[in-house]
């Protein structure tokens, strides 16, 4: 029996599969929350948000990062991390995370499989729209991922 078999590798990547899915709830609802908030309140929901995407942003970086987890769990991650993408207000948190962010996205592309691959592809095709991202995926020949992934 092999490590990615064993009962103690199994729980903890259920664990992880779990907590990424929280994040990537929490990721499709910070922006939101800081936008639907009252006026007088915007600001505060909006550092909140902000706190709560910093943190987000670099724990699901991390995950898709680690060759220790599952396909499922690096699925997940760049499925929350296409979410924040979507957002403008959210990409200095996915900013924090660069250099790193892009090249184990493109990594999960070429390593991982199915649904994965596909979510990671998603996921940088959406960081595109932000210049930086945009610079570090010509860099790393990802938009050639991206297109294999993702049909315009």
């Amino acid at each position: 029996m092999d490590a990615s078999e064993s009962p103690s590798f199994a729980a903890e990547s259920a664990a992880l599969d779990g907590g990424t899915r929280a994040l990537a709830l929490v990721a499709s609802f910070a922006d939101a929350f800081a936008t639907d908030a009252k006026e007088g309140d915007r600001l505060e929901a909006s550092v909140l948000a902000s706190t709560l995407a910093d943190a987000t942003a670099s724990s699901l970086a991390a995950c898709v990062s680690s060759s220790a987890v599952s396909d499922g769990v690096v699925g997940n991650a760049a499925l929350a991390l296409g979410d924040f993408a979507r957002f403008d207000s959210l990409f200095s948190s996915l900013e924090k995370t660069e250099p790193a962010l892009v090249p184990c996205l493109l990594a999960a592309c070429r390593e991982r499989k199915g649904a994965a691959q596909k979510n990671a592809a998603i996921a940088c095709a959406r960081l595109a729209r932000h210049a930086p991202f945009m610079a570090s995926l010509k860099e790393h020949h990802g938009l050639e991922l991206i297109y294999s992934y993702v049909k315009p």
